[in-house]
């Protein structure tokens, strides 16, 4: 009897050991730097998963915060123009017409 073996076609993903330095670095600068913490934190799993690793969780979460913050950050410019734009349109209009 002949027995066929076929090849296993499942890849397993290794377990990364612990954080890289671009994740802890996108980390950080998460809460100062979003836009730059994001890119980074891209970066960081695409490293990862070119090397067949799992991404860390410090990359993943300064990719997360990374967005949060910098679409924070455009809101937050938006209502200061829009703030902005309405004061000067008022200034020099009293309501009793002095």
């Amino acid at each position: 009897m002949s027995s066929i073996s076929s090849p296993s076609t499942d890849v397993a993903v290794k377990p990364k050991a612990d954080a890289d330095a671009l994740s802890i670095v996108a980390f950080i600068a998460a809460f100062f730097l979003p836009l730059l913490a994001l890119i980074m934190g891209h970066v960081s799993i695409a490293q990862a998963h070119r090397h067949g690793y799992r991404a860390s969780s410090l990359a993943v979460w300064a990719t997360v915060l990374g967005w949060v913050f910098t679409a924070l950050a455009v809101l937050l410019v938006i209502l200061f123009v829009t703030a902005f734009a309405v004061g000067v349109s008022h200034t020099g209009t009293s309501p009793g017409g002095y």
